[in-house]
């Protein structure tokens, strides 16, 4: 941030800050109310309408101001909020220095301090309908993307909105998944020209350096250069949760299929996500990763690990990205990511809060058969006002011996970000999935909040194993969104 935002903004705050003082002067008495909150009750002070009235016009200038001041600082975004339409706009300025513009329908929030940028996201994500795409610059190609290990589609998500946020058109030219719920439900997202269904070792399945097989001819005889190429390999076999082939998964390689497929297309930027204990793979095979990618003339970058909370999703979730560039010198993509971390981390009710009482009967917004005896330790949770379960009040399994999953059967807080979404959040055994004020479980329309999935964003099947499986695995949008961004623009 430039050394004189300070100096900018001091008149605008002594003149608010008077306002507000002569404002209160004049109001009499305030009255009070006591309002119940999920962790007892508050006093709030009601204030007179005119003074919000006098108020408001100075805030939102102030707020303005403090937004302008940002964009001359490096920040690569910045917000602008339009009390009389209703809207909130985005700016984002590219390497070049061109400005472009985004706009969201501005959604009601329940705290008048919310930030511009929370009030974007909040926006976001509360979305029954596409947002407009700005009308791309006719001097520029569409971005060509492939996806390999797509999912339902979390990367490609963020990078449709990264593309929107530039002023970009976005073409997918190949997805790859072989879950056919999350093949289904990428293709209803999104108007990807071709889909795979094969294991992608099989597809791909040239060495390095080889010429490309038959299999391989056929996928990239149609697919010219490719401006970003995504994906995120089963992480399954690096997962600290796997006590069983941990770092020696074979399934571990696939990440060097991404490389081989750099190799047979021109690729220009390549984003590779996974689990932070990638690194300690025994197979070694994120190092060759490196070294194909580093043959083939890339500049690439590490990071370990980004957390999603410090992002703006109301989730801990820890992950790893290998970023690598042609185009770009990568070794402050960190550095610029974090230009985006937010002040004060996002909670579950932040993204939630509108969904607790929502009354539906279809799978997306409804909790999971659960058994009387969970059912029971949903109510003890709420009876005795805790958030892990006693030993006492679980299986034997925990109840008999030492055990290090405090989480696991707990309850959500309300006022955190929640902890990692896995495809086990519709069970209790499988982690901290009650919700923090209703005696039940969370549902997927929620878990898909916490992964920054918009309510836009089509999510359908039959099959409530199938949501959670595409929700869990799921890599929130936000890294997509903000990766993509800074290699884009």
């Amino acid at each position: 941030m430039i050394d004189n935002i300070d100096q900018q903004l001091a008149p605008q705050q002594v003149q608010f800050d008077d306002l507000l003082t002569q404002a209160k002067s004049t109001a009499g008495p305030s009255k009070t109310s006591n309002t119940d909150e999920p962790n007892g009750s508050d006093e709030r002070t009601i204030t007179t309408p005119n003074i919000d009235q006098q108020i408001k016009p100075q805030q939102v200038k102030f707020v303005n101001l403090l937004i302008q001041a940002h964009s001359t600082s490096g920040v690569p975004e910045t917000f602008n909020i339009d009390e009389e339409n209703g809207t909130i706009t985005r700016t984002v300025t590219t390497r070049d220095g061109e400005k472009i513009q985004s706009m969201l329908p501005m959604a009601t929030v329940s705290s008048p301090t919310a930030s511009p940028c929370s009030l974007f996201d909040y926006s976001w994500l509360r979305l029954k309908d596409w947002p407009s795409i700005p009308t791309p610059a006719t001097d520029k190609d569409p971005i060509q993307l492939v996806d390999l290990f797509s999912g339902c589609g979390g990367l490609s998500m963020g990078i449709w909105e990264a593309c929107r946020a530039l002023g970009l058109s976005l073409d997918h030219v190949l997805a790859a998944d072989i879950d056919e719920e999350a093949r289904k439900n990428y293709a209803a997202n999104f108007a990807c020209k071709k889909i795979l269904e094969d294991p992608l070792d099989q597809v791909i399945n040239g060495d390095f350096n080889a010429p490309p097989t038959a299999s391989e001819e056929a996928l990239i005889q149609s697919i010219e250069q490719i401006d970003l190429l995504v994906g995120g390999p089963p992480c399954q076999g690096h997962s600290n949760l796997n006590n069983h082939t941990r770092h020696l998964d074979p399934k571990n390689e696939l990440i060097l299929r991404m490389a081989r497929f750099a190799q047979l297309v021109d690729v220009r930027h390549i984003i590779i996500e996974n689990v932070p204990t990638i690194v300690r793979d025994r197979t070694n095979a994120l190092q060759t990763t490196r070294e194909m990618l580093h043959h083939l003339g890339y500049n690439i970058q590490f990071i370990n690990a980004l957390n999603a909370s410090d992002y703006g999703v109301a989730q801990n979730r820890n992950r790893f990205f290998l970023v690598a560039s042609k185009d770009h010198d990568v070794h402050d993509i960190e550095k610029n990511i974090n230009l985006h971390k937010v002040d004060e981390a996002r909670t579950f009710m932040w993204a939630c809060g509108d969904l607790e009482n929502l009354e539906a009967d279809d799978i997306f917004n409804t909790q999971p058969d659960i058994s009387d005896v969970n059912k029971e330790r949903i109510r003890v949770l709420f009876e005795e006002n805790r958030y892990e379960l006693r030993d006492k009040d679980r299986p034997d399994c925990h109840k008999l011996k030492d055990h290090t999953y405090p989480s696991v059967y707990g309850r959500l807080r309300p006022d955190d970000p929640s902890p990692t979404i896995t495809r086990g959040f519709g069970g209790m055994g499988q982690g901290r999935y009650v919700h923090p004020t209703k005696e039940r479980m969370i549902t997927p329309h929620e878990a898909a909040r916490l992964q920054f999935f918009p309510d836009f964003f089509q999510f359908d099947t039959e099959y409530r194993k199938s949501y959670q499986n595409m929700i869990g695995n799921a890599v929130p949008s936000k890294f997509g969104y903000l990766l993509a961004l800074h290699l884009l623009r």
